[in-house]
């Protein structure tokens, strides 16, 4: 979820109301306007949006600096989504990465429903959506994981069953040797129990790579199972190949990634 200022949400004229509806954990919203659809909860911040000029790619910047590791060489064959949302970007992973196998842990059984039908996400035997506690199905399943994203909201910021030790902590004892774990912050949610974070970022040691997001408050942490200054970014050729096919802004954003972690070389390409 990207944080915003809700007058600076929407263009003039104000977007039309596709769908709404309640759950048990709030009001959720499907907004157009004449460049994007967006997905709103009751704080009317940007859950996902989707950009009418490229229904492929990603709309909102921190799903954009999220899936930089798309860039690594690293594996990529078993992926764990906590939190589906409008379902963006698994969507985009499932096109680059079409053998890949998705499990995607999502408490509100609606979204998949608002997904399907108003962000096309795809129904297919490789996406397997699963209601419930992300935290519970940490704590259950016997599978690990290549690459684990965590970018689960509500109105108010990162549930506490997740901004917890314990939820890290077993996300981290899912990643395989070379595994990913990249986790989508809110700088509030850093003010207000920043400790969480840190306590991962300890438990990793120098095995991570941090991220801001241009024009938004996102945080974005990239903690990897083995050493950083090991992985491989893929050739020049390919970035650029999908920033024009899905107009992810990939070389600028390795750009920053790099810039902010100066201590990491990013110089090794793949061949």
């Amino acid at each position: 979820m990207a944080k915003l200022n809700f007058f600076s949400l929407f263009p003039q004229p104000y977007p039309k109301i596709l769908h709404s509806r309640s759950d048990l954990f709030g009001k959720m919203q499907v907004l157009e306007d004449q460049e994007e659809r967006y997905l709103v909860f009751d704080s009317f911040a940007k859950q996902s949006s989707l950009s009418k000029k490229n229904l492929k790619g990603l709309a909102l910047e921190y799903q954009k600096t999220m899936v930089l590791p798309i860039l690594f060489d690293t594996p990529k064959k078993d992926i764990l989504s906590i939190g589906l949302g409008a379902g963006c970007m698994p969507r985009l992973l499932h096109q680059l990465f079409a053998k890949a196998k998705f499990d995607i842990i999502e408490k509100r059984e609606a979204l998949v429903e608002i997904a399907q039908n108003f962000f096309y996400f795809p129904q297919h035997k490789n996406l397997q959506v699963i209601i419930g506690s992300g935290l519970h199905f940490l704590q259950t399943t016997p599978k690990n994981y290549d690459w684990i994203l965590v970018d689960a909201f509500d109105s108010h910021g990162i549930p506490e069953e997740i901004n917890q030790p314990l939820f890290f902590s077993l996300a981290k004892k899912k990643l395989r040797a070379g595994g990913i774990l990249a986790v989508n912050y809110w700088s509030e949610d850093y003010r207000r129990n920043g400790a969480v974070i840190d306590g991962l970022i300890h438990e990793f040691a120098d095995q991570f790579l941090f991220s801001d997001v241009r024009g938004c408050n996102n945080q974005i942490y990239f903690f990897l199972a083995s050493n950083p200054a090991t992985v491989k970014i893929l050739p020049k050729e390919q970035i650029k190949k999908w920033d024009l096919e899905f107009d992810l802004n990939l070389e600028r954003n390795l750009m920053r990634l790099t810039k902010i972690n100066t201590n990491i070389p990013f110089a090794r390409r793949s061949k």
